[in-house]
Protein backbone atom coordinates (compact mmCIF):
# COMPACT_ATOMS: atom_id res chain seq x y z
CA UNK A 1 0.00 0.00 0.00
CA UNK A 2 1.16 3.45 -0.19
CA UNK A 3 1.06 6.32 1.85
CA UNK A 4 1.05 10.64 0.60
CA UNK A 5 4.04 12.26 1.94
CA UNK A 6 4.35 15.66 2.02
CA UNK A 7 7.63 17.17 1.02
CA UNK A 8 8.88 20.64 0.63
CA UNK A 9 7.02 20.64 -2.88
CA UNK A 10 6.07 17.59 -3.97
CA UNK A 11 4.06 14.46 -3.82
CA UNK A 12 5.87 11.42 -3.41
CA UNK A 13 4.81 7.95 -2.78
CA UNK A 14 6.50 5.55 -0.44
CA UNK A 15 6.00 1.77 0.28
CA UNK A 16 4.68 1.03 4.17
CA UNK A 17 4.13 -1.95 5.96
CA UNK A 18 0.91 -2.95 6.96
CA UNK A 19 1.18 -1.67 10.37
CA UNK A 20 1.42 1.58 9.23
CA UNK A 21 -0.97 2.80 7.02
CA UNK A 22 -3.38 4.04 9.48
CA UNK A 23 -1.22 6.48 9.96
CA UNK A 24 -1.97 10.26 8.67
CA UNK A 25 -0.04 12.01 5.58
CA UNK A 26 2.44 14.76 6.90
CA UNK A 27 0.03 17.23 5.19
CA UNK A 28 -3.26 15.69 6.99
CA UNK A 29 -1.53 16.30 10.07
CA UNK A 30 -0.67 19.93 9.15
CA UNK A 31 -4.02 20.67 8.09
CA UNK A 32 -5.69 19.47 11.51
CA UNK A 33 -3.20 21.53 13.25
CA UNK A 34 -3.58 24.66 11.74
CA UNK A 35 -7.66 24.08 11.65
CA UNK A 36 -7.62 22.97 15.51
CA UNK A 37 -4.78 24.71 16.88
CA UNK A 38 -4.50 27.92 15.75
CA UNK A 39 -6.46 30.69 18.02
CA UNK A 40 -9.40 32.31 16.27
CA UNK A 41 -8.55 36.46 15.19
CA UNK A 42 -5.49 35.93 16.72
CA UNK A 43 -2.58 36.67 14.04
CA UNK A 44 0.01 34.50 13.46
CA UNK A 45 3.41 34.99 11.27
CA UNK A 46 4.00 32.15 9.12
CA UNK A 47 7.23 31.78 10.95
CA UNK A 48 4.87 30.82 14.47
CA UNK A 49 2.41 28.84 12.47
CA UNK A 50 5.67 26.80 11.42
CA UNK A 51 6.71 26.52 15.16
CA UNK A 52 2.84 25.84 16.82
CA UNK A 53 2.82 22.80 14.16
CA UNK A 54 6.12 21.22 14.22
CA UNK A 55 7.29 22.05 10.61
CA UNK A 56 9.57 23.83 8.68
CA UNK A 57 8.41 27.38 7.38
CA UNK A 58 7.86 26.29 3.58
CA UNK A 59 5.82 23.18 4.65
CA UNK A 60 3.81 26.19 6.77
CA UNK A 61 3.46 28.43 4.08
CA UNK A 62 2.12 25.45 1.38
CA UNK A 63 -0.22 24.31 3.56
CA UNK A 64 -1.97 28.05 4.65
CA UNK A 65 -1.61 28.80 0.65
CA UNK A 66 -3.70 25.24 0.02
CA UNK A 67 -6.22 26.80 2.90
CA UNK A 68 -6.38 30.50 1.20
CA UNK A 69 -6.86 28.73 -2.49
CA UNK A 70 -9.92 26.27 -1.50
CA UNK A 71 -11.58 27.79 1.43
CA UNK A 72 -14.17 29.59 -1.06
CA UNK A 73 -15.00 26.73 -2.63
CA UNK A 74 -15.45 24.90 0.72
CA UNK A 75 -17.82 27.64 1.87
CA UNK A 76 -19.86 27.14 -1.23
CA UNK A 77 -19.77 23.66 -2.24
CA UNK A 78 -19.63 19.94 -0.41
CA UNK A 79 -17.94 17.10 -1.86
CA UNK A 80 -19.96 13.96 -1.78
CA UNK A 81 -18.79 10.56 -2.27
CA UNK A 82 -21.09 7.67 -3.55
CA UNK A 83 -20.83 4.19 -3.70
CA UNK A 84 -17.74 2.01 -3.59
CA UNK A 85 -17.06 -0.01 -6.72
CA UNK A 86 -17.44 2.07 -8.78
CA UNK A 87 -16.81 5.35 -6.54
CA UNK A 88 -19.10 8.64 -7.88
CA UNK A 89 -17.84 12.21 -6.93
CA UNK A 90 -19.76 15.41 -7.07
CA UNK A 91 -20.29 18.63 -5.56
CA UNK A 92 -23.53 20.21 -4.06
CA UNK A 93 -24.07 23.83 -3.11
CA UNK A 94 -24.12 23.95 0.85
CA UNK A 95 -26.66 26.88 0.67
CA UNK A 96 -29.76 26.19 2.26
CA UNK A 97 -32.74 27.73 0.14
CA UNK A 98 -35.86 27.79 2.52
CA UNK A 99 -33.51 30.19 4.97
CA UNK A 100 -32.94 32.87 2.78
CA UNK A 101 -35.16 35.96 2.44
CA UNK A 102 -37.55 35.89 0.12
CA UNK A 103 -36.47 38.68 -2.43
CA UNK A 104 -33.00 37.21 -2.41
CA UNK A 105 -34.58 33.24 -3.02
CA UNK A 106 -36.27 35.15 -6.25
CA UNK A 107 -33.19 36.82 -7.09
CA UNK A 108 -30.63 33.94 -7.00
CA UNK A 109 -33.31 31.20 -8.98
CA UNK A 110 -33.14 33.26 -11.74
CA UNK A 111 -29.68 34.03 -12.06
CA UNK A 112 -27.37 32.25 -14.58
CA UNK A 113 -26.37 29.81 -11.95
CA UNK A 114 -29.68 28.14 -12.22
CA UNK A 115 -31.08 29.44 -15.42
CA UNK A 116 -27.71 28.09 -17.37
CA UNK A 117 -27.80 25.03 -18.77
CA UNK A 118 -25.22 22.50 -17.36
CA UNK A 119 -22.63 21.08 -19.48
CA UNK A 120 -21.07 18.12 -19.96
CA UNK A 121 -17.52 16.91 -21.18
CA UNK A 122 -15.46 14.55 -22.35
CA UNK A 123 -12.25 13.49 -20.63
CA UNK A 124 -9.62 14.94 -23.22
CA UNK A 125 -11.96 18.75 -23.18
CA UNK A 126 -12.08 18.77 -19.38
CA UNK A 127 -8.27 18.08 -19.42
CA UNK A 128 -7.77 20.99 -21.11
CA UNK A 129 -9.65 22.99 -18.59
CA UNK A 130 -8.05 21.69 -15.81
CA UNK A 131 -4.71 21.11 -16.45
CA UNK A 132 -3.11 24.27 -16.71
CA UNK A 133 0.49 23.25 -16.54
CA UNK A 134 2.78 19.99 -16.97
CA UNK A 135 4.81 18.80 -14.27
CA UNK A 136 8.15 17.05 -15.11
CA UNK A 137 8.10 14.06 -12.67
CA UNK A 138 6.20 14.69 -9.63
CA UNK A 139 3.42 16.71 -9.31
CA UNK A 140 3.20 19.44 -5.95
CA UNK A 141 0.04 18.95 -3.99
CA UNK A 142 -0.88 22.72 -4.52
CA UNK A 143 -1.47 21.72 -7.90
CA UNK A 144 -2.37 18.50 -7.62
CA UNK A 145 -5.32 19.91 -5.40
CA UNK A 146 -5.85 22.24 -7.44
CA UNK A 147 -6.85 20.12 -10.43
CA UNK A 148 -9.00 18.43 -8.17
CA UNK A 149 -11.26 21.43 -7.50
CA UNK A 150 -11.49 22.32 -11.07
CA UNK A 151 -12.91 19.16 -12.13
CA UNK A 152 -15.27 19.31 -9.23
CA UNK A 153 -16.05 22.58 -10.61
CA UNK A 154 -17.35 21.38 -14.04
CA UNK A 155 -20.05 19.68 -12.34
CA UNK A 156 -20.19 16.60 -13.71
CA UNK A 157 -20.89 13.08 -11.74
CA UNK A 158 -17.13 11.36 -12.02
CA UNK A 159 -15.72 8.00 -10.95
CA UNK A 160 -12.37 8.24 -9.45
CA UNK A 161 -10.78 6.61 -12.70
CA UNK A 162 -12.41 9.67 -15.05
CA UNK A 163 -11.28 12.16 -12.34
CA UNK A 164 -7.17 10.83 -12.51
CA UNK A 165 -7.95 10.86 -16.12
CA UNK A 166 -8.79 14.72 -16.58
CA UNK A 167 -6.23 15.92 -13.71
CA UNK A 168 -3.47 13.48 -14.95
CA UNK A 169 -2.80 11.97 -11.74
CA UNK A 170 -2.82 8.12 -10.67
CA UNK A 171 -5.54 7.11 -8.78
CA UNK A 172 -4.35 6.35 -5.53
CA UNK A 173 -3.46 10.27 -5.28
CA UNK A 174 -7.26 10.99 -6.50
CA UNK A 175 -8.53 9.28 -3.64
CA UNK A 176 -6.21 9.72 -1.13
CA UNK A 177 -6.51 13.58 -1.67
CA UNK A 178 -10.46 13.57 -2.49
CA UNK A 179 -10.81 11.58 1.43
CA UNK A 180 -8.42 14.50 2.60
CA UNK A 181 -10.66 17.27 1.31
CA UNK A 182 -13.52 15.67 2.33
CA UNK A 183 -12.70 14.48 5.80
CA UNK A 184 -11.91 18.66 6.43
CA UNK A 185 -13.90 20.12 4.36
CA UNK A 186 -16.79 20.97 6.72
CA UNK A 187 -14.27 22.41 9.14
CA UNK A 188 -12.39 24.38 6.58
CA UNK A 189 -16.04 25.91 5.50
CA UNK A 190 -16.63 27.07 8.93
CA UNK A 191 -13.55 29.58 8.92
CA UNK A 192 -11.86 32.30 6.75
CA UNK A 193 -8.17 32.81 6.62
CA UNK A 194 -6.98 36.32 6.15
CA UNK A 195 -3.88 37.81 5.43
CA UNK A 196 -3.18 41.59 7.30
CA UNK A 197 0.42 43.28 7.67
CA UNK A 198 1.89 40.53 6.97
CA UNK A 199 0.14 38.12 9.50
CA UNK A 200 -2.69 35.23 8.86
CA UNK A 201 -6.00 35.18 10.89
CA UNK A 202 -8.27 32.56 11.53
CA UNK A 203 -11.87 34.07 11.74
CA UNK A 204 -15.56 32.55 12.46
CA UNK A 205 -17.07 32.52 8.73
CA UNK A 206 -20.07 34.84 9.26
CA UNK A 207 -23.36 32.88 9.54
CA UNK A 208 -24.89 33.82 5.80
CA UNK A 209 -28.39 33.43 6.94
CA UNK A 210 -27.63 36.31 9.64
CA UNK A 211 -26.83 38.79 6.64
CA UNK A 212 -28.81 41.75 5.24
CA UNK A 213 -30.23 40.13 1.65
CA UNK A 214 -27.71 43.12 -0.16
CA UNK A 215 -24.60 41.30 1.76
CA UNK A 216 -25.76 37.96 0.94
CA UNK A 217 -26.68 38.18 -2.41
CA UNK A 218 -22.94 39.65 -2.50
CA UNK A 219 -21.44 36.71 -1.22
CA UNK A 220 -23.69 34.34 -3.09
CA UNK A 221 -22.56 36.12 -6.08
CA UNK A 222 -18.87 35.39 -4.93
CA UNK A 223 -19.71 31.25 -4.34
CA UNK A 224 -21.59 30.98 -7.29
CA UNK A 225 -21.68 33.28 -10.06
CA UNK A 226 -17.79 34.31 -9.60
CA UNK A 227 -17.76 35.84 -13.27
CA UNK A 228 -20.60 38.42 -11.98
CA UNK A 229 -18.56 39.11 -9.24
CA UNK A 230 -17.09 42.82 -8.00
CA UNK A 231 -14.09 43.06 -7.55
CA UNK A 232 -13.85 44.00 -3.37
CA UNK A 233 -10.26 43.79 -1.65
CA UNK A 234 -10.82 41.62 0.98
CA UNK A 235 -10.27 44.26 4.05
CA UNK A 236 -13.01 45.95 2.41
CA UNK A 237 -15.75 42.69 2.14
CA UNK A 238 -14.28 41.88 5.64
CA UNK A 239 -15.38 45.44 6.87
CA UNK A 240 -18.68 45.22 4.59
CA UNK A 241 -19.19 42.01 6.34
CA UNK A 242 -18.71 43.49 9.98
CA UNK A 243 -20.92 46.32 9.26
CA UNK A 244 -23.68 43.99 8.12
Amino acid sequence: MYMVVLYSNTIRHRMTAPETTQMKSTFESVLEKILDDMKLNRPYTMNQIAEMIGVNWSTAKRAVDILFDIQDFFAAYEILVLGERPKMVLIQPRIRMSQLPSDVIDWFITSSFFTTPKQSHESDEARTLIVERVVESRTPINIAIDRIIRSLKLEDELSILEMSRRTELNRRTVDRLLDLLVHHQDKISQFRFVEMDGAILKEPRPDLYELDSPMIKLLLTKYYLPDESPDIPEEKERELLRLS
